[in-house]
């Protein structure tokens, strides 16, 4: 297998925003993505960082005109650390996204549309709220993405959601277990299985323990361990790959399926639909 890479990455940085957020009818904000997406019911916003400020535009389903939020001193220096704190880390960020795109497609779960090592602040918390305030005041900050088609809101397909939970768990299972930065992504994995082994006694444990055991035997197959390892040092040198670069590296024609693996655990576990959706 051959990839191909250059010195110099076409991007267009001064007109693309940092993140797009997905927010529903109530102002919440429910997910943020690396590449542009749209959903119905839900809207979509660019948010880009620009100390003091964070600015932010409606773009989906109509454009609205730009909206500057304030973040005060503190904060501007808080990102300033975590961004000096973050590329001296960029080994271990880099490990850890290539955990998530490897399981995602040993899972054929779906397509990275891109790989990003670029840190930045996003909003968080109730978008509304903070522009009615002129001030930016839920502040979260990525370290790293892998830009993956995850629709706002799952429903009661079983299968699906263990997939997804097992793909949240892949980044910290690919740095050996260490949960440092992981916390959104262990907050995913709480919200894709919860309720699941609710009637279980005893199984939302062991639920974890499968799932995680599961991201390791993807990770240290002898046939992909190879790519991932490759994965990781391609994108700890250009810090950004496309759709293209990763499955040049990956050969997802040719990685091992486990998707199987998951319908196992789903029957070994006799787990049940949860009575009610929440959100990715």
């Amino acid at each position: 297998m051959s990839t191909t890479t250059v010195e110099t990455k076409p991007q267009v940085a001064e007109e693309r925003p940092d993140c797009y957020l997905i927010v529903d009818q109530t102002g919440q904000i429910v997910a943020n993505r690396l590449i542009k997406a749209e959903y119905e019911k839900y809207e979509t916003w660019s948010c880009q960082y620009s100390a003091p400020e964070i600015r932010l535009r409606r773009l989906y389903p109509t454009v609205g005109e730009p909206i500057n939020l304030l973040v005060e001193s503190r904060s501007n220096q808080s990102i300033k650390e975590k961004v000096s704190n973050h590329m001296a880390k960029l080994d271990f960020c880099a490990k850890h996204e290539a955990g998530h795109a490897t399981v995602g497609y040993a899972l054929r779960l779906a397509r990275a549309h891109a790989m990003s090592l670029r840190p930045y602040p996003y909003l968080t918390g109730n978008l509304t709220a903070q522009i009615r305030r002129r001030k930016a005041v839920d502040i979260s900050f990525s370290r790293g993405v892998t830009a993956i088609d995850v629709p706002p809101f799952f429903d009661a397909d079983i299968p699906l959601r263990l997939s997804w939970a097992c793909y949240a768990l892949g980044g910290l299972v690919a740095c050996g277990g260490d949960e440092t930065g992981a916390e959104d992504d262990l907050q995913k994995y709480q919200s894709r299985t919860l309720g699941l082994a609710r009637a279980e006694n005893g199984k939302a444990p062991h639920l974890r323990h499968k799932l995680q055991g599961l991201a390791q035997e993807i990770l240290t197959d002898g046939a992909i361990m190879p790519r991932r390892q490759r994965l990781a040092d391609e994108l700890r040198k250009y810090q950004f790959l496309s759709q293209e670069e990763v499955e040049a590296i990956l050969d997802p024609p040719s990685l091992p399926d486990y998707s199987h693996k998951i319908v196992e655990i789903t029957k070994e576990l006799n787990l049940m639909a949860p009575i009610r959706s929440g959100y990715l």
